[in-house]
């Protein structure tokens, strides 16, 4: 598989999965099929054939689950945690279920997705599910939420780096946190969730 380093793409390259990329803080994989142009700001724009071809014919695209590439399932399997993050609509909370219930049988040694739910700002959005209105919709316990933040968001990307760097006391770095700390304490208390050496 060819593995290409982000710096030397250049805007108009085109690269046909599958394929990688590399940069220091993160690795894009162009599954087969799929075809990923670099634009003229650098950004890397992937085309998935379902997609691209529902947009042509102007076919909705369902907010379902789809079956899982091998690729995708085997770094889910060989994962200490998978967390699936959830918005706090209707249609997100039942992607959230089936992907879950999707994921559960193929993850080692009986582990479960973990379900965060991610607070939108009600005065934005209006009213959104109850925390036991999404639970409900789930049929499982949330592991944990996480609050908007769009003023850190925007100084992140605006800025360039990690939220916890600009906005150190941002709701979302309080959340985010406190819920990796107590993901860390339940491990130390049960030795199979202990995560894996490198």
């Amino acid at each position: 598989m060819p593995v290409h380093r982000r710096e030397q793409l250049s805007p108009g390259t085109e690269l046909r999965g599958p394929a990688i990329v590399e940069q220091p803080d993160t690795t894009t994989v162009i599954y087969p099929g799929h075809r990923a142009v670099v634009d003229s700001l650098g950004n890397i724009v992937i085309e998935v054939p379902a997609v691209a071809e529902a947009r042509d014919r102007q076919v909705p695209t369902s907010p379902g689950v789809a079956s899982l590439d091998p690729v995708t399932l085997e770094v889910l399997r060989g994962s200490d945690e998978v967390v699936v993050v959830s918005e706090l609509t209707v249609p997100a909370l039942l992607a959230a279920r089936a992907l879950s219930d999707e994921l559960e049988p193929e993850l080692l040694m009986g582990a479960k997705p973990r379900i965060v739910l991610n607070r939108l700002a009600s005065r934005m959005f209006g009213l959104a599910p109850s925390l036991a209105e999404a639970e409900r919709a789930l049929q499982r316990k949330a592991d944990g939420a996480v609050s908007s933040d769009w003023e850190a968001a925007a100084a992140s990307v605006n800025l360039g780096g990690a939220i916890s760097h600009h906005r150190p006391k941002s709701k979302i770095v309080r959340d985010v946190t406190g819920l990796v700390d107590r993901l860390l304490i339940e491990a130390e208390r049960d030795p199979k969730l202990t995560p894996r050496a490198a």
